[in-house]
């Protein structure tokens, strides 16, 4: 009996582990979103304006990927008087754009 319910248990873990490689390929699945943590990445830490000025898009369109980021906690942001400055908070995603680049 012990044995089922480590196999029970492991089986919670794998699926887990896929759950969680499968969100992290929907959040690169989106060119732009690549390109914010690239970004950041690179950058260490911007605000909206300077990842718009950097990527050349508009902050709208910005604000809308960085908001899916924040949510997957791929990004994390703070409050800098009236700026917010965002942030890489997940480097798996970036182990996984360097695997893709090899």
């Amino acid at each position: 009996m012990s044995t089922h319910f480590d196999n029970s248990h492991q089986n919670d873990a794998v699926n887990l582990i896929i759950l969680n490689a499968s969100e992290k390929f929907k959040i690169l699945s989106e060119e732009a979103r690549i390109r914010i943590i690239w970004t950041l990445y690179s950058e260490k830490e911007c605000c909206v304006g300077e990842l718009a000025s950097i990527l050349s898009t508009n902050s709208s369109a910005l604000s809308h990927h960085l908001r899916i980021l924040r949510h997957a906690n791929v990004v994390k942001s703070r409050r800098t008087g009236k700026h917010i400055i965002y942030s890489i908070s997940d480097k798996t995603v970036i182990d996984l754009i360097k695997l893709f680049m090899n």
